[in-house]
């Protein structure tokens, strides 16, 4: 499990939040600085009967709902896009071609 323990968020101002998998290390980055990384080694199964959910925690109360707006959302596959601390970007993400693994909503 990857988790926030130290950030503060202003109200009302945008962030940019990065889940990063490199091999076996997971990692969250904020705002462009990336949190401690957590290792999982075993595998990461995904049951398609079940949807996606972002900002939902399954069998949780209402407290575990994400309260707010996303702007965009990115799947990127088979490429850990920052290994280390960044800028986020500024503009909107380009559309790639249907050949390249990466989802863009």
């Amino acid at each position: 499990m990857v988790s926030i323990t130290s950030a503060s968020f202003t109200a009302s101002q945008w962030h940019h939040f990065a889940f990063i998998r490199s091999g076996n290390n997971f990692c969250l980055a904020v705002d462009g600085a990336l949190g401690s990384a957590s290792t999982y080694s075993g595998a990461l199964d995904y049951d398609s009967s079940q949807p996606v959910m972002i900002g939902y925690q399954t069998g949780q109360s209402s407290a575990f709902y994400y309260d707010g707006y996303i702007d965009e959302f990115r799947v990127s596959k088979g490429i850990a896009r920052w290994t280390s601390n960044f800028t986020p970007p500024t503009s909107e993400y380009r559309v790639l071609q249907s050949s390249q693994s990466i989802w863009i909503c």
